[in-house]
């Protein structure tokens, strides 16, 4: 006689408590009674793999189920891109103007002269600029030629000089002692390191040059303009002047009709000068250059 065994309510209840686990082992106890271990063993494994399955199958949906109720987010997202221009520093001198008033000339607007000046007249020339740029800037003069700059600084007391800025308030330089102290010769042994002045100051009697540069504005803003008033004056004093480019009591040159303001090198034009400060061909005036920078940036004349 041929037997079969139902198992599909033993595999349902693979994972059940421990008290239906006892009813299947006497009910394993019972068939085997009956000789049918063979059976038996078929059904023990069919049941432990059964078991297997289910609780394989149902510890997978429960890892599915958490991870998609955790795994859930929102979101939001705006487009767009960076562009940008750079800055740009620029200044326009356009509107200076010479002693007498009129236009300066020049592609730069900056060559400017003094006329007739005499002792004891102060005369000025005055330096307009402008922010032409889309930036914040300083602005400064600069004095990059070394004869020239020390031509005026050998001047001493012989001559005077302001810049006064148009902010007001105090001028951006002042002096009465246009001295450098530079009238040692380096190559003479004796005056070797000499210097004339010692220690600088802008308080009189004290030598104070004129600096190859000086800023006279600060954060200039876009747009905004603003003049620089540069006087020189010619000091009087009794008795013949030591140098031929000052014409304090100079019967000399008065009788030749005059002479140019600022010849350099000095040593040429009975003054003091060696080294870079006697270089170059003989020349009249003082170059200069207004100079834009970004804000807080220095210069090199």
């Amino acid at each position: 006689m041929e037997r079969s065994i139902d198992v599909s309510g033993e595999l349902v209840a693979a994972c059940r408590t421990t008290s239906e686990w006892r009813n299947r082992r006497s009910f394993t106890r019972a068939m085997a009674l009956r000789g049918i271990e063979g059976d038996i063993m078929r059904y023990k494994k069919a049941v432990r793999l059964g078991g297997f399955v289910v609780c394989l199958g149902t510890s997978a949906a429960l890892v599915g189920a958490a991870t998609g109720a955790t795994g859930a987010f929102f979101s939001d997202t705006k487009s767009g891109k960076i562009t940008g221009r750079s800055g740009s520093i620029k200044v326009s001198t356009e509107g200076s103007t010479n002693s007498d008033g009129s236009a300066a000339a020049g592609p730069g607007f900056l060559d400017l002269s003094f006329d007739g000046l005499l002792p004891g007249e102060p005369q000025s020339v005055i330096i307009h600029y402008a922010n032409t740029g889309n930036s914040p800037e300083d602005v400064w003069l600069t004095f990059p030629n070394v004869p020239a700059l020390h031509a005026l600084n050998n001047l001493g007391r012989y001559g005077e000089l302001t810049l006064t800025n148009s902010l007001g308030g105090e001028p951006d330089f002042h002096s009465t002692n246009l001295n450098d102290g530079r009238t040692g010769n380096p190559g003479n042994l004796i005056d070797a390191g000499t210097d004339s002045c010692g220690t600088l100051s802008a308080i009189p009697p004290a030598c104070w040059p004129l600096p190859n540069k000086i800023k006279v504005r600060s954060a200039l803003p876009k747009g905004g303009s603003g003049t620089v008033t540069f006087t020189f004056k010619y000091q009087e004093a009794p008795g013949p002047s030591p140098f031929l480019h000052t014409p304090v009591e100079n019967n000399v040159a008065n009788v030749l009709g005059g002479f140019d303001w600022n010849s350099y090198p000095a040593n040429q034009f009975g003054g003091e000068a060696f080294g870079p400060d006697a270089a170059g061909s003989a020349d009249k005036g003082l170059p200069m250059n207004v100079v834009a920078m970004q804000a807080g940036r220095v210069p090199n004349p």
